[in-house]
């Protein structure tokens, strides 16, 4: 239920109505924390969710030697039957600057029990990469050398100045989980607000795991960022229902002395 992991790694890139290159891109994405309300948005006749209230925090910043990420993510879910529960969900990245090497950690709790530990490293390799799971057992998985991790991916995407309604594909691994290696295809577009005065970037990414051959989506993210570059709302389609995010409020970090 959390595939949260490009949410807010789109944040701070989108300057004066235009995206800028790669390495422009990683210098001025400013270390920050944010925090979202999550309220369900819409849910179809087959879903089951009555009611959802939760909160996300958000601290992405960047370091000596590379990008650390954190979230923690709390969602209180009412049924249609009227069963209450509580999940929670942490994660925590780091990604080398040269996005070769890359260690996660991510846990999942359901009314306080745990369902899901995961913790590992990867690194991406001339000819090929490979993720070596410490947690929940030692396992290794060979990947392509052209898997991105995700704030890669997140910057790649940003690379050039695209065109509207623009669409890419990338193999990205997240470690949120142990089936975390999908295809992910992003729409890029533009919208404005309702007097047209000021411009903001619509991205929405729909993740297809390569554990399976459907034709669908596992779940779909789609954010809505202001000219600031920072994430104003986000939508987490899970197909029978939609979750989505408000910021409420967020503060920038002081540049780690080195």
């Amino acid at each position: 239920m959390f595939k949260l992991i490009n949410l807010i790694l789109i944040v701070s890139l989108f300057s004066a109505g235009s995206f800028i290159n790669q390495s422009k891109s990683e210098e001025l994405l400013r270390s920050h924390e944010a925090t979202y309300s999550l309220k369900l948005s819409n849910v179809t006749e087959a879903g089951k969710i009555h009611s959802v209230n939760g909160k996300m925090f958000i601290d992405i910043r960047e370091v000596c030697d590379g990008w650390l990420f954190h979230q923690h993510t709390t969602l209180d879910v009412t049924d249609r039957m009227g069963n209450q529960n509580r999940s929670e969900f942490k994660y925590s990245t780091w990604e080398s600057f040269d996005h070769k090497k890359f260690r996660f950690l991510s846990r999942s709790m359901f009314d306080g029990r745990e369902t899901s530990f995961v913790e590992g490293h990867a690194y991406i390799g001339k000819d090929e990469g490979k993720v070596i799971f410490n947690m929940p057992e030692i396992e290794e998985l060979k990947i392509s050398s052209k898997t991105m991790f995700p704030i890669n991916h997140f910057f790649m995407t940003f690379k050039e100045q695209p065109k509207n309604n623009t669409l890419s594909n990338e193999i990205v691994f997240t470690g949120e989980n142990e089936d975390s290696l999908s295809l992910v295809s992003t729409f890029t577009s533009y919208i404005t607000n309702g007097d047209g005065k000021e411009k903001f970037v619509k991205i929405r990414s729909a993740y297809f795991p390569l554990s399976d051959l459907s034709e669908q989506p596992e779940n779909e993210i789609e954010l809505i960022v202001d000219s600031s570059g920072l994430v104003k709302s986000v939508i987490f389609d899970y197909i029978d229902y939609e979750i989505k995010g408000s910021l409420i409020n967020h503060k920038y970090i002081s540049k780690t002395k080195c």
